[in-house]
């Protein structure tokens, strides 16, 4: 028989390791991760379901802001250029930058656009990158590839699954209180986007494999205990689903019924074609990595087919982790390699050309100002660019003495006149 002295000494370690686990388990919590997550995949996924999409539709009012930067003069069709292609940062109502870059890219045959995107990119590299991609291909294959890109993220598909009826199995299948904490259909709800993003995933397993929602909700439910400072439960209910469908006998539990026989995976599908986890693997290992489409592709897939695709689409592009967990930066500072390649498309535009006078005036107040700067110093004397600037400094541009030096013979650059003292709606 065991004293009970040992016993005593075998319990005390039980209960030292069950705290420490304890206390582990917390400060992963503390730190962001989801609970019960052991390894880091768990905080990224978490993080994407709070991050706008890397790309997106530019919304009809943002089209009519974007088209209100331009004079009417200067909408103008290119004379020898088969794809045009501009980008710009966004602005909020009150003018601040959202950290959001636009790109609007047209392919003209004559005088008509035969093709055209507009688009809305989380991060500036993806945006400069699909504007020297577009402008190489000079396709209207590749300019419909771009706004298909935008379109056919998660949230853009069809619901088989309406949310009432996802709401409804959710209060069927979880205890009350638990149920409640993960459906967050209100839109002012700090959970609402997860939210979204459960019901999509739901829906999208109703459509592809004839998912049950009740057995659906059983597999969230089968997460070890829900605790209370869980920081957000349908993240967290949006990554078991994930994690359980990668399983072999996946279809099987969420359906009811034996497996179907595999059907044949396309050598290289698109994110949009991919309906199972075979296919998400072939999709993942046939991305390439210079390719900013599917470094976009790469940053729409991440966290919805578990941790085996993620781990190849993390190795494949570099900085990827931390490109879909980084919200946008609303502050006036850019990143110096963005304003180098930003300046490089400036120094790019021909003055004599109308179609960059209007690339110009685009960009103009909404990139950082030494890039202003460089436009104003490039376009000296050419009415749109000094009105734009007229408008956005109406008391003299912040380098004004740079600015003098390079244009002595034209001081409207620097000083606006009487007309142009006027400040710019908001947005514009």
């Amino acid at each position: 028989m065991v004293p009970a002295s040992e016993l005593w000494q075998w319990a005390q370690a039980v209960n030292a390791v069950t705290a420490f686990a304890g206390w582990l388990r917390r400060s992963r919590e503390r730190a962001g991760r989801l609970a019960f997550a052991d390894e880091a995949h768990a905080e990224f996924v978490h993080q994407v379901r709070e991050a706008p999409p890397p790309v997106r539709p530019m919304t009809d009012d943002e089209r009519s802001v974007w088209a209100d930067r331009v004079p009417v003069e200067m909408v103008i069709r290119p004379d020898d250029q088969l794809v045009t292609v501009w980008t710009a940062q966004l602005v909020d109502e009150s003018g601040a930058p959202t950290g959001e870059w636009g790109v609007e890219a047209h392919c003209w045959v004559g005088n008509s656009a035969v093709a055209s995107a507009f688009v809305v990119c989380r991060d500036p590299v993806d945006a400069l990158a699909l504007t020297r991609q577009l402008r190489a291909e000079g396709t209207a294959a590749a300019v419909r590839r771009v706004q298909s890109l935008a379109d056919g993220g998660p949230a853009g598909q069809p619901h088989a699954l309406t949310e009432q009826e996802w709401l409804a199995a959710l209060r069927r299948g979880l205890p009350g209180r638990l149920a409640e904490r993960i459906v967050a259909d209100d839109p002012g709800h700090p959970h609402h986007a997860a939210w979204r993003e459960l019901w999509a995933l739901a829906a999208e397993e109703v459509s592809r494999v004839g998912a049950d929602p009740d057995r659906l909700v059983g597999l969230i439910a089968t997460i070890p205990r829900w605790r209370d400072d869980v920081r957000n439960p349908p993240a967290l209910a949006h990554w078991a689903l994930t994690e359980a469908r990668a399983s072999t006998t996946y279809e099987s539990v969420v359906r009811g019924e034996p497996r179907r026989a595999e059907q044949p995976v396309p050598v290289a599908p698109r994110l949009r074609e991919v309906r199972d986890p075979a296919a998400a693997l072939a999709w993942a290992s046939h991305l390439v990595a210079d390719d900013p489409v599917h470094r976009i592709e790469a940053q729409q897939g991440f966290g919805r087919w578990g941790s085996e695709v993620d781990a190849i689409l993390a190795r494949t592009f570099d900085g990827l982790l931390g490109a879909v967990a980084t919200p946008p930066n609303r502050s006036a500072v850019v990143d110096p390699a963005v304003v180098a390649e930003l300046r490089a498309e400036v120094e790019r535009l021909d003055p004599q050309r109308p179609i960059d006078r209007r690339a110009a005036r685009i960009m103009l107040g909404r990139v950082p100002d030494e890039v202003t700067e460089l436009i104003a110093q490039r376009f000296a004397g050419e009415p749109a660019i000094e009105e734009r600037l007229g408008e956005l400094y109406p008391d003299g541009v912040p380098w004004a003495t740079n600015v003098a030096t390079a244009m002595t013979d034209r001081p409207t650059a620097v000083q606006p006149t009487v007309q142009h003292q006027r400040q710019a709606a908001p947005g514009r």
